[in-house]
């Protein structure tokens, strides 16, 4: 708990990392903490508020390939992507970790939203 109740102003925006960095480090700055913290923390509901916000907000590291389906923009990734849009350069193995808070906010209220974006 004492984590992730740092975490959110010292390494989060919007339950992103502050700093641009690779997807594994990303993950380890905050967003590792949303997604148990609403599970441990079940009905909670700063915490599932929290959760859905970086679900929400991993949606602007991806972009729509042309066939339909999703891919990360960068091997970098982080809160400044909110801001602008990135050139897309080249998708990588850790990405799967930044969708950790969509995926137990499908599991916790079966969210259409998180749903659509994880099936693509």
């Amino acid at each position: 708990m004492n984590l992730a109740e740092l975490a959110e102003p010292t390494t989060l925006e919007a339950g992103l990392n502050k700093r641009t960095m690779d997807p594994l480090h990303a993950y380890e700055e905050g967003p590792n903490q949303e997604a148990p913290m609403a599970v441990w923390n079940y009905g909670d509901p700063v915490y599932l508020e929290r959760c859905m916000m970086a679900a929400k907000s991993a949606e602007a590291l991806i972009t729509v390939a042309a066939k339909g389906h999703r891919h990360f923009k960068s091997q970098e990734c982080g809160a400044q992507e909110l801001h602008t849009n990135r050139q897309t350069d080249v998708d990588g193995e850790a990405h799967p970790l930044m969708w950790r808070p969509a995926f137990e906010v499908l599991w916790y209220n079966r969210n259409p939203k998180a749903e659509k974006l994880l099936r693509e």
